[in-house]
Order: structure tokens, then sequence, then C-alpha cells
């Protein structure tokens, strides 16, 4: 038939994250997670410090990886217009993490 319409049959893959075993594997984990987070809930309306949500460790107050953006931002500007050899990378002036 395909000869005679001169027409091509094809199939394509399906959508990975269409298939049922995927649905039911992700509702299953969003179930998990909303069941951890009822037992340790790591959000408060009064205690707005920055946490790991696993072992609920306090960020110390030099942490500022919510900036890295915009850290990034001006380390790039810093290097404007100067050859790599006279760009220099303190530590001060990048982002700190939880686990610096």
């Amino acid at each position: 038939m395909q000869d005679f319409t001169d027409v091509a049959y094809s199939t394509s893959e399906q959508h990975v994250e269409a298939s049922d075993t995927r649905q039911k594997r992700d509702c299953k984990d969003t179930e998990q997670l909303v069941s951890f987070l009822r037992r340790r809930n790591p959000f408060s309306k009064d205690d707005t410090s920055l946490r790991t949500i696993v072992s609920g460790v306090v960020a110390h107050e030099s942490v500022n990886v919510e900036n890295a953006g915009d850290i990034g931002q001006m380390i790039l500007k810093s290097m404007q217009g100067k050859s790599i050899n006279e760009c220099s990378f303190k530590r001060k002036r990048q982002a700190t993490t939880i686990g610096s």
C-alpha cells in the first residue's frame, strides 16, 4: 500500500515521561518526598535561616551561595580588559557554600 500511494509509514519513540510506568514512579517518588517533609519539616515561618533539608544543618552567616549569580557577574566585570595573568581569584570574592 505504501508503494502504491507513495506515502511512507513510520513510527516514533514514545515520550518517556508519558508512559504509565514513569507516571506511577513519579507519583510514588512524590509521595515519599511529601512524607519525608512532613516528618522532618525544614520550613518555618519564624526561622528564615538557610539549612540543608536532609541533615538540618544550619548554614553559617558567611554562606552566600544564593548570590552566586551576582558574585559571578562581579568577578567577570573585574576581569574585563585584563589578561589572565593579571587576574586574582581571592576566596573572599567567591560564593561560599554550606560545605565550604
